[in-house]
C-alpha cells in the first residue's frame, strides 16, 4: 500500500506559523505520512533545517510591507490586491503540486490558496474574526464576510486553540453560531516534542526573546536595552536575527542574535520570567512552558494588541505598549497575575490528524 503524502504549508509571516507547525509535522510523521513543506522565505528555511530529510517545494511570498507609523488596518487594504494576486499564484502551485507528488491531504496555516477541490484540505487558523478597533469597527462585517468566503474552500478548520473559557485566542475564534466546519486541536508549542530541559547550569531571571519585522524589532531592542541593564538582574537577550548580523555588546547582558528551537526552548524554559510580543505563537510556547510573562505588542498590529489585552484582562500576565514600556514597573507587578492556564492533552491534534487520514483515497 502507497504511503500517503501531505503537504503541509505555513504562511511565510514572521515565523510563528513555521514554528506551531512543526508538531503538526512530527504527528504525521508518527503516523507514517511522507510529508513535503510548501513555504518560501525564512519560514521554509527554518523548516528545512529542522526537517533536512523531507522533500519541500516553493511557494510565493504573501510580502506585506510594514510602516513605522499609522494605521495597520489601512497598510492592509491599500495591500489587499497584492495578497488576492499571491493566493491564486499560490492556488495555481498547489494544483499542480498536488498532481506531480500525488498528494493526498493538504494541511495549510493560514495560505488562503492551498487547497484542492478533490483533495481532503484543512486551513489551521486562530483568527476567524478580526479585531477592529474605533472607527476600524464598522468595516467588521465586510472582513468577516471575506475571511469566510475564503475559509469555507477548505473542507476543515482547524484552531489551534482549546474549546474552553481558559483559551488564548478569545473572540478572534469564539463565537457562538458560527457556521464554519471548526475543530479545536488544542495549543501548537514548536517545544512539543523536544526533550525535556531538565535543570540548566545556566539560568536566567529574564530571558527577552524578540520577533517580528523590521522598523519595530529594532525599536523595541533599543527601548528595552537600557531598562535591562538597570534592572541588576541575570539577562539574555534572543534579538531573533540571522546569526550574521551585527554584533551588539551591552554590558551586563548576553546577547545571542539566534537560537536553535532546542537552544531557545533550554533558555526559556530555565528562566524565570520572559518577555517577548504577543503573537499567538508565542502565547502557546508560553502556556506549553508554563512561563511567567511580560508581553509587548508590536505597534499597529491590532491582533497582537487585541491579544495582549485579553491575557492582561484574565489575569495571565501585565501587558504594556511599547511607546510605554517601564520594566520595574511591570516586574513589580508580575506577582498580581496568575500565569497561563494549563496546557490540554495532545491527544486532540492526534485524533484530527487521524480523522484526517481516514478521509484521503487508498
Amino acid at each position: 500500500m502507497k504511503k500517503r503524502t501531505v503537504l503541509v504549508a505555513p504562511l511565510n509571516w514572521g515565523l510563528g506559523h513555521a514554528t506551531r507547525c512543526i508538531p503538526v509535522i512530527n504527528e504525521l510523521l508518527y503516523q507514517h505520512v511522507d510529508v513535503i513543506i510548501a513555504s518560501d522565505g525564512s519560514a521554509l528555511k527554518l523548516l528545512r533545517q529542522i526537517f533536512p530529510d523531507l522533500k519541500s517545494v516553493e511557494l510565493p511570498g504573501y510580502n506585506v510591507k510594514y510602516q513605522k507609523g499609522g494605521s495597520f488596518a489601512w497598510t492592509m487594504i491599500r495591500q489587499f490586491p497584492s495578497l488576492l494576486k499571491s493566493i491564486k499564484q499560490e492556488h495555481e502551485l498547489t494544483l499542480g503540486y498536488t498532481s506531480k507528488y500525488r498528494i493526498d491531504a493538504i494541511i495549510s496555516d493560514n495560505r488562503f490558496g492551498v487547497w484542492h477541490p478533490s483533495v481532503p484540505s484543512v486551513i489551521m487558523s486562530h483568527q476567524l474574526y478580526t479585531h477592529q478597533p474605533g472607527i476600524w469597527t464598522i468595516l467588521a462585517p465586510i472582513l468577516h464576510s471575506i475571511n469566510h468566503s475564503k475559509l469555507r474552500k477548505f473542507n476543515e478548520i482547524w484552531i489551534p486553540d482549546t474549546n474552553s473559557p481558559l483559551n488564548l485566542s478569545g473572540a478572534l475564534s469564539h463565537r457562538p453560531n458560527t457556521t464554519l466546519n471548526t475543530h479545536y486541536i488544542g495549543w501548537l508549542s514548536q517545544f512539543a516534542n523536544s526533550p525535556a530541559s531538565g535543570e540548566s547550569s545556566v539560568k536566567y531571571d529574564l530571558a527577552v526573546v524578540l520577533s517580528g519585522p523590521e522598523p519595530q524589532r529594532t525599536a523595541i531592542e533599543t527601548i528595552l536595552l537600557p531598562q535591562l541593564k538597570l534592572t541588576g538582574k541575570k539577562v539574555i537577550l534572543v534579538r531573533g536575527l540571522p546569526t550574521d548580523y551585527q554584533k551588539l555588546n551591552y554590558t551586563g547582558i548576553k546577547i545571542v542574535n539566534y537560537l536553535t528551537t532546542k537552544e531557545l526552548h533550554e533558555v526559556m524554559a530555565n528562566a524565570e520570567t520572559i518577555i517577548c510580543r504577543s503573537g499567538y505563537t508565542s502565547l502557546m510556547d508560553l502556556a506549553f512552558l508554563q512561563k511567567k510573562a511580560i508581553l509587548i505588542p508590536t505597534p499597529g498590529q491590532i491582533e497582537q494588541e487585541y491579544l495582549a489585552g485579553l491575557c492582561e484582562t484574565r489575569g495571565y500576565c501585565p501587558t504594556a505598549p511599547q511607546h510605554q514600556t517601564n520594566l520595574p514597573e511591570l516586574m513589580q507587578k508580575l506577582p498580581l497575575y496568575k500565569g497561563f492556564p494549563l496546557p490540554v492533552s495532545s491527544e486532540i491534534l492526534q485524533q484530527r490528524i487521524s480523522a484526517l487520514l481516514n478521509k484521503t483515497v487508498q
